[in-house]
This record gives C-alpha cells, structure tokens and sequence, in this order.
C-alpha cells in the first residue's frame, strides 16, 4: 500500500516520464460530430443502380442518395441514438483515469485532461481514420450489437427463455 507521499511521487515520476498531450478546442467536437452523422448516413445507403438507392435499414427505395439521406435523418432517429450511445460506451471503457492525467487504451498516450482524451479518441477514429483506434472502435461496436441482438430475441428467444410471440401476445394483454 502506497501513503499519500508515495503516490504523489509516483504520479509526479509518470507524468516527467511522459509527454501529457492536450488537445486544442478548435471546433474538433463540431468536426467529429459531423463526421460521424455523415458516416452514419452513408452507411445506410444501398445503391441498386445508376439512379436508385435504397434505406439499409428498412429498404426502402429512393431515386438519389440525397433522398436516403433525408430519409435516415427524419425517419431513423431510434437508430442515430442507439449508434451515439455505443460511441459514448466506447469512449467510456478506452481509457484510465491517474491522479494527473487521462490514458487512452488503445494508444497509450496520456492527456491532460478527460475532454483532451475525448477529442483525440473522435479525430483517431471519426477524423483521421487512424487503424489502430478505428479497428478498435469497429470490433467493440461489433461486439456489443451482437450482444445487444442476442439479448433481444436474436436466436428467437428472451432472455427469460420465451419467444418473441409469446413476449409480443403478453405486451398486448
């Protein structure tokens, strides 16, 4: 067990060891933001042909690209929140907290602070593309949508063992 002097030394020894980076607040959130809304509706659009596209998610049909846009923005809401809150749960497990700075996971770097951390995992991954934070992003989004389908009904089963019939027949009574 380490005493209050101890762990003060050790937390001054790492960040002289380390360079603790910060993140200037040049309109990245705006940025990052912006481009996951723009990844996110490009990955919804199915091109049938030269002049068709579909919804990825409920296949309906549209003349432009534009067109599956404006329909993903209006009518799939339920589906951009679900996809922020795995953004926010990624951000929440990719890093540890010291007593004088923030560790990204993945990298390893330290940060100054929880909000340089959060700004720097969004241009790695939403930005920058980086392969090491976005492949790391892509296999945990992976990994909790298939535990999320699983959950719900994905082999036609709750969790309780009842089938989705007979979960829809007692919602309705």
């Amino acid at each position: 067990w380490l005493t209050m002097e101890e762990r003060a030394l050790k937390a001054a020894r790492i960040a002289s060891q380390v360079a603790i980076h910060t993140i200037p607040e040049d309109g990245v959130e705006d940025r990052v933001a912006a481009a996951q809304r723009a990844a996110f509706l490009d990955k919804h659009v199915l091109p049938v042909s030269t002049t068709e596209c579909k919804c990825t998610l409920c296949y309906t049909d549209f003349g432009s690209r534009d067109r599956v846009h404006a329909h993903v923005a209006s009518v799939h809401h339920a589906e951009w929140t679900r996809e922020q809150d795995l953004w926010e749960r990624f951000i929440r497990t990719s890093f540890v907290e010291h007593a004088s700075a923030v560790q990204c996971n993945i990298c390893m770097m330290f940060f100054a602070s929880g909000p340089d951390f959060v700004r720097h995992i969004g241009l790695e991954v939403a930005i920058l593309k980086k392969e090491k934070h976005l492949t790391a992003f892509t296999d945990k989004m992976a990994k909790w949508q298939s535990e999320e389908d699983e959950e719900c009904c994905g082999d036609g089963m709750s969790a309780n063992g009842s089938s989705l019939e007979t979960i829809q027949k007692m919602q309705r009574a």
